[in-house]
């Protein structure tokens, strides 16, 4: 099941995101979401735990952007990562996804910007975990992430067993398929080989949106009956 609204703005409300800690976890959470994670590719220390060695921040002329004072995150507009194990694809291929700054800079849901303050304070070491702190040692762990995910969807009013880590893969995809993205895009995205991430789709009840009038146009269809006899119809 997706997160929605609600089961967001509650887990953000729930963390101080004034600490490093807090950030990390709300950042974290959105990065999944945003990059169609399963919890082994961003909890602390897990199964394929994305590292800062994975993560390239550019400006908007695509130059490579080393970030090492507050100023350079105005710079940031785009960010690279990269995964280099995936249960679809296997560990021996790498998968690069890149996504864009929010343009105002005064857009506080822009990730980019908070993955890399995330970046200043952390301990600036290329092989440690994004999602860590005190020197590789702690981090967001997926008992916690469950844990917190489950409080809120108890509370917003959906069944907490149907709510889990996964669910920000779930959450991306049908967010991208949503606004528009073409399928194949989307599932590429997800970095899926086949159409089985259709099982992760949750359909927009606007799905038809656009079609009130549409839908009562008389377009021609036509139709082989046996012996080759062809049937018009408007």
């Amino acid at each position: 099941m997706p997160y929605f609204k609600r089961n967001t703005r509650r887990d953000k409300n729930s963390l101080n995101t004034a600490t490093r800690e807090g950030l990390c976890v709300w950042t974290g959470l959105r990065f999944a979401i945003c990059f169609l994670c399963r919890i082994s590719e961003w909890a602390f220390k897990d199964r394929y735990s994305v590292r800062w060695k994975h993560i390239n921040f550019y400006t908007k002329e695509r130059q490579l952007l080393h970030i090492t004072q507050v100023s350079d995150v105005a710079k940031a507009f785009e960010m690279e990562v990269i995964f280099y194990s995936s249960k679809t694809f296997g560990p021996e291929h790498a998968e690069a996804r890149n996504v864009f700054a929010i343009e105002d800079k005064d857009d506080p849901r822009c990730l980019i910007r908070d993955m890399a303050r995330l970046w200043l304070l952390s301990e600036r070491c290329k092989e440690y975990h994004v999602f860590g702190w005190a020197n590789d040692t702690k981090g967001v762990r997926r008992v916690f992430v469950n844990k917190m995910l489950k409080e809120a969807a108890k509370e917003c009013g959906m069944p907490p067993e149907d709510i889990s880590s996964h669910s920000a893969r779930v959450t991306g995809l049908s967010r991208l398929v949503a606004h528009g993205l073409p399928w194949i895009q989307c599932r590429t995205y997800g970095r899926w080989l086949s159409d089985c991430a259709f099982t992760y789709l949750w359909a927009s009840t606007d799905i038809a949106l656009g079609y009130a009038e549409a839908i009562w146009e008389a377009p021609r269809f036509a139709r082989c009956r046996g012996g080759g006899a062809v049937q018009h119809y408007n």
